[in-house]
């Protein structure tokens, strides 16, 4: 059973895996920033973002519960393969353009109001 300080800790740990996985959806375009409410694209950042997080998961190996390894290494997958995908975009189009909203076709819905079958 875990005490007090095991499940604060906890928490402050996955606060900042998630705090850092979602400055880097933010960073690659994938969501609006909430300061200024635009999305923006900097790759550079979203690198960094994501480095921090591959040097946590080497870091603390072998010291986080099961839970917070499995969130991190999720976070950081999820990351590196969205990661390939916006750089291979600016590779593909102009900086100038604006980058198209994230592609999550389960949740769209249809015209009609109902969610496609895959």
């Amino acid at each position: 059973m875990k005490n007090t300080n095991d499940t604060i800790h906890e928490a402050r740990f996955l606060s900042l895996v998630l705090s850092l996985y979602n400055s880097a959806w933010i960073a690659m375009g994938k969501i609006a920033s909430p300061v200024t409410g635009k999305v923006e694209k900097d790759l550079e950042a979203a690198r960094g973002s994501i480095d921090l997080l591959e040097t946590l998961k080497v870091k603390t190996k072998g010291n986080v519960s099961p839970e917070e390894e499995r969130v991190l290494v999720n976070c950081l997958s999820t990351l590196q393969l969205n990661f390939v995908e916006e750089s291979s975009r600016r590779e593909e189009k102009p900086a100038d353009k604006e980058a198209p909203a994230p592609r999550d076709e389960a949740t769209k819905a249809s015209p009609e109001g109902e969610t496609p079958q895959g």
